[in-house]
Parts: C-alpha cells; sequence; structure tokens
C-alpha cells in the first residue's frame, strides 16, 4: 500500500507540473511560431531499381524537396524507397505492400503522419503516372499557404456537396458567421503573451508589440469534389477522419491554421452559429495546451518555407513547464501588470477629466470602465478556471487517498 501511494504521489506531481503551466498567445499564433509540420511517408514499391528516366527524375525531386533546408521551401515527407526483391524489406513494408493490391510497378502510396500508432493511406497510384507537383502542391494548396503566411487566423475550406441549394444556404451562413466572428472574438490580452519562463520574465511590451500586428481575419476558400488537380488536398481532407466518406453528399467545412493543420470537418447541419463560434473561440483562445499531439487537427501534405513568413516579437522558445509555485507567482506578477495598466489609465482620465473641468466622470472607479468606451476592467487577469480546477481536484483526491490509507493502515 505504501508503495502505491508514494506511485500516486509521484503521478500527483506530475500532473500538478503539466497542469501549472498556461499559455496566453492565441492557438493560430502559436501554432504558426512553434509547431512544426509533422511528416508525411511516401512509399516507392518495385521490384528491383528505377529503370525509367523520368521515374528516377520524379523520385530526385521529391527527395530534393524532402531534404530541403529552412531557406527552401521544403515537404513534410519522408520518402521511402522499397526494393521488394531485397532481403532488407521489412515485416511493416512487406504488409504495406500487400496492401496495395497494385497491378503494376513501380507503385506509390502516400501515408498521413504516423502520430497515432497506425499507418493511414491518403492516396495510392503508378509511380509512372506522377508528377511531382501533383503530390507536393497544388493550387488551393498554394493559396492556403499564402494566406496563412500572410496572417489570416485560419482559412476555412468549404468542400461543395454538389447540391447547388445546399451549398449555396450553407457558404452564406458561413461567410455571414465568420464576418460575425472577427468582430466579436477577442484575443487573450496582449500584456500575458510575452510571459517565457518565470513570472519575473512578464514583458508588457513584448505581449503588446506582437498583439500590435495580429488581428482575427478569416478566409474562405471554396473546393470542388471534381477538380482532378486537388485530388490530394480533397483525400487528405476527406479522409483526414474515418467516417467523412458517409457524407459525401453533404457541404463540409475544414478550418486550417497555423502550418496547414485541419482542425476537424464540420458536416451539412453541424456548419451552424455553434460549431462555428466553438471552432473560432478555439483558435483565438490562448493555447492551454502548448504540445502539439494534445490539440485538434492534422497536417496537410505541402511543399513551403515556412520562415519566409513575416516574424512576430513573441518568445523565441516555447515556456517550460514549471511548478505550482511557479504558477501563482505568475499569476501575482500578471496582477501586478494588471494594477499598473489601470492606474495608468486612471491617470489619464483624471488629466483628461481635468482639462476639461470635468471631475465628475472620475468620482468613483466603477465609471471609469466605461468612459470613452475603453474597459479598464478587462485589463485585470483572472485565475485561468482551466489550470486552477484541475489542480483543486487533484489536491482533493490526494488528501482523500492519504486519508483512506492511513485509516486502513
Amino acid at each position: 500500500m505504501e508503495i502505491k501511494f508514494k506511485v500516486y504521489i509521484f503521478f500527483l506531481i506530475i500532473f500538478l507540473n503539466w497542469c501549472s503551466f498556461a499559455c496566453e498567445v492565441p492557438v493560430f499564433k502559436y501554432a504558426m511560431e512553434f509547431w512544426s509540420s509533422d511528416k508525411y511517408d511516401i512509399y516507392i514499391f518495385n521490384s528491383g531499381e528505377l529503370k525509367n528516366q523520368k521515374d528516377k527524375n520524379t523520385f530526385n525531386i521529391i527527395n530534393e524537396a524532402s531534404l530541403a533546408d529552412y531557406k527552401s521551401s521544403q515537404a513534410n515527407v519522408n520518402l521511402h524507397f522499397v526494393d521488394l526483391t531485397s532481403n532488407k524489406v521489412t515485416a511493416q513494408e512487406r504488409k504495406l505492400w500487400e496492401e496495395q493490391k497494385a497491378d503494376k510497378q513501380p507503385w506509390i502510396a502516400v501515408y498521413y503522419p504516423f502520430v497515432h500508432g497506425k499507418e493511414r493511406k491518403v492516396w495510392a497510384g503508378y509511380f509512372g503516372d506522377v508528377n511531382p507537383n501533383f503530390l507536393l502542391t497544388s493550387p488551393k494548396r498554394q493559396e492556403i499557404v499564402k494566406l496563412l503566411l500572410e496572417g489570416e487566423s485560419a482559412v476555412w475550406v468549404f468542400l461543395e456537396s454538389g447540391n447547388k441549394n445546399a451549398d449555396s444556404r450553407a457558404l452564406r451562413l458561413l461567410n455571414r458567421e465568420l464576418m460575425r466572428l472577427e468582430r466579436t472574438l477577442k484575443l487573450p490580452i496582449p500584456e500575458t503573451w510575452g510571459w517565457a519562463g518565470s513570472a519575473e520574465s512578464i514583458d508588457i511590451n513584448i505581449g503588446t508589440e506582437a498583439a500590435a500586428d495580429t488581428e482575427i481575419s478569416f478566409s474562405v476558400l471554396t473546393l470542388s469534389r471534381d477538380d482532378p488537380a486537388e485530388e490530394i488536398l480533397l483525400n487528405t481532407l476527406l479522409k483526414s477522419e474515418k467516417d467523412l466518406h458517409k457524407y459525401t453528399g453533404q457541404p463540409m467545412v475544414f478550418p486550417i491554421y497555423g502550418r496547414g493543420l485541419i482542425l476537424y470537418a464540420l458536416i451539412g447541419n453541424g456548419i451552424n452559429e455553434w460549431t462555428l463560434n466553438k471552432a473560432g473561440e478555439f483558435l483565438t483562445g490562448p493555447c492551454s495546451c502548448e504540445v502539439k499531439a494534445g490539440n485538434p487537427g492534422i497536417d496537410m501534405l505541402l511543399r513551403v518555407n515556412w520562415d519566409s513568413r513575416k516574424t512576430f516579437a513573441i518568445p523565441q522558445e516555447a515556456p517550460p513547464l514549471t511548478g505550482v509555485s511557479e504558477f501563482f507567482s505568475r499569476v501575482e506578477k500578471e496582477k501586478e501588470i494588471a494594477e499598473q495598466l489601470e492606474e495608468q489609465e486612471v491617470l489619464t482620465i483624471e488629466e483628461t477629466a481635468e482639462k476639461n473641468n470635468d471631475l465628475t466622470t472620475i468620482t468613483n472607479l466603477d465609471t471609469i470602465q466605461t468612459i470613452n468606451g475603453n474597459n479598464v476592467a478587462s485589463t485585470k487577469t483572472p485565475i485561468n478556471l482551466k489550470i486552477v480546477l484541475p489542480i483543486a481536484l487533484v489536491l482533493v483526491l490526494a488528501i482523500t487517498t492519504f486519508f483512506i490509507t492511513k485509516n486502513k493502515s
């Protein structure tokens, strides 16, 4: 019992350290700055080496794109050549080849990033018919990349169903709601964006400078199911969730953010005010989990140089996980910053009122927050309930377990 209890406390401490960290940078911004794209696996199957010069050229182009450095456009792919006559073929590669049921060689198969413990095929075909540009990029994918690099919070890909009436209704609703969300959604408090490791390192200027260059902006991109140039993109979207093939007769919306992350699919009647609002809130809200795998989304297959974008003055390194004491230190520091900002606002309003000989505007602090349309109260930083509640719950469980163990012993 004593050993079990010590193990429990050990995991409790780890959990508290995990819960104690919060990041106020918006999700879409944090994803662009810190989350590198997961890599697709591309397998080329052939009995022996490639002999056709065109096939060799195609292979070399894909291979060079996968190895490109930060100065040029890089494709998020790992390229594997499998010589089926070799005794070095692994059991996994042999299994993948048998699943192809291909009637000709060389054969190419593209798989989603191996991040969930299972190979999932996106597309496959005869390698001799493959154009590298068809595989690595396309007009719609280039447009998505361009918009994200220009600073769009998200690009909402509207996949047409083919039913004109259904598509028209859904697209009108999507455009209307996104315009509303651009006006109503609020970014996290800019003054806390500059936190980079400890409570003492909060820098108001870093946060406000980053926020000054950041605004909530959404774009809509329509995609036809019958566009042959977008076959890879279409497959990537429709196979990103295992059951989407059941809804081919309905319009779909895929929010894409960060470095080409597909958030999830909204389908048919699921494209509504509530679901769009929730997706928008997640994308523009504080990044509560900095580990990419802990957030929804799957990467698109792209060839792009993400380092060519405009950089922002936010922390250059992801803040480390810290303990409970550091969390409360940070909260106190944020409160101190908020109080300083409020004092500055009050002094400004007092000076303005004195100049206008209208001291009635500052008779009590409750009215200050609404003067000139400024919401001073919003600069106060409350304790993040998403963090405090899990900590409190685990502490209660720990104390309860302790007394139960003590009574049994």
